[in-house]
């Protein structure tokens, strides 16, 4: 996979490369659907922290794992 931070790579690649990197997720039985609905709420905030502090690719990667 290529790196997102790799500035020889276009904008679309970059965007590409964050995605895979949110998209990436994996599901464990074991815990319960009501830790993964916290999880989601605190992904989901701080994701609007990163974002008002300007740091958008963290942003965009919490974001694509929430909607995942």
């Amino acid at each position: 996979m290529p790196d997102h931070t790799d500035v020889s790579l276009t904008p679309e690649e970059r965007v590409r490369a964050l995605s895979k990197l949110g998209g990436n997720i994996t599901i464990n039985e074991d815990i319960t659907p009501r830790r993964y609905f916290r999880s989601g709420v605190e992904m989901e905030r701080m994701a609007s922290v990163y974002l008002e502090e300007g740091n958008l690719e963290s942003a965009f990667v919490l974001y694509n794992k929430f909607i995942t």
